[in-house]
């Protein structure tokens, strides 16, 4: 990084000199393990208490609200409207004043299709990936054989 042109130096050449940086720059390898630190700081501080997962650091979880995080997605489940709200609300107002972009619904996290069964009284999630799938069918050429339906295909490769 070159100095700005702006800035003047007492003496000697510019390029002796260099800039630290004080927040990260979008895009930069250590950008997303950045975030992720803070993010995780101020997850489990006194207040927020989330516990991250020990199956994946990614994963943080308390009794109304679970938490996923991927470089720069995050995605909040929660038991309500009001406490995923609520959850946002306190990491804005923090002291790392965090900004969010929010979907207002969940169908495709990370080409990752999530959708209720619709069965009644289910409270569960299903989750798809027909792109991965269709990407590893054509990988280990599986294309010429069996059902076209790529999840009925997975599910017959490991029955």
């Amino acid at each position: 990084m070159e100095l700005p042109i702006a800035m003047t130096m007492q003496s000697g050449n510019a390029r002796d000199y260099f800039l630290r940086l004080n927040k990260s720059i979008y895009g930069l390898k250590q950008s997303s393990p950045n975030l992720y630190k803070l993010l995780s700081e101020a997850l489990q501080k006194t207040g927020k208490d989330f516990k991250p997962s020990q199956a994946d650091p990614c994963l943080f979880i308390k009794d109304d609200c679970v938490v996923v995080t991927y470089l720069d997605n995050v995605l909040i489940i929660g038991q309500s409207d009001e406490v995923i709200n609520c959850f946002i609300k306190s990491l804005e107002t923090d002291d790392e004043g965090f900004e969010f972009t929010r979907e207002a619904i969940v169908e495709n996290y990370l080409e990752v299709e999530i959708y209720r069964p619709g069965k009644p009284n289910d409270q569960s999630f299903e989750f798809r990936q027909p792109c991965l799938i269709k990407k590893f069918i054509e990988l280990v050429g599986f294309f010429f054989c069996g059902p076209t339906n790529p999840n009925r295909l997975v599910q017959s490769i490991y029955s």
